[in-house]
């Protein structure tokens, strides 16, 4: 399926569907999927598609990064704040292992299946 864009994007579509269900939609890993994505409407000629998952992405990760900034002036530890360790400690005992098991699994496959595709057009246009 070298060159076949609508393939690309269905695969693009479930990593980006597993990621949000694994960490969430505003994670930095979901940014990472849309910035990959991102080629797929650059390919096709539609900028304004492509820059709209780019500015997507981006606000993902200044979101995130503003956040990890305020996580870790609340765990600084020359300013204790047991109340924010406690709200972070709860965040993190949310997740289910075999949810998260199972969906690291699809997204392997979903990888793999990408990677395969990327191989296989570089071997072809290599010819």
């Amino acid at each position: 399926r070298i060159g076949d864009l609508d393939h690309a994007e269905a695969h693009f579509q479930r990593s980006r569907s597993i990621r949000e269900k694994l960490d969430g939609p505003d994670h930095p890993d979901v940014a990472t999927v849309l910035y990959n994505a991102s080629v797929i409407p650059r390919y096709r000629g539609d900028l304004a598609g492509a820059r709209a998952m780019l500015e997507r992405a981006l606000a993902i990760l200044e979101k995130a990064f503003s956040a990890r900034n305020e996580i870790a002036h609340e765990l600084d530890v020359t300013k204790p704040a047991e109340a924010a360790r406690k709200r972070l400690e709860n965040i993190r005992r949310y997740r289910n292992v075999d949810d998260i098991t199972s969906l690291c699994g699809e997204l392997l496959d979903v990888t793999q299946c990408i990677v395969n595709d990327v191989i296989r057009r570089m071997l072809n246009d290599a010819d």
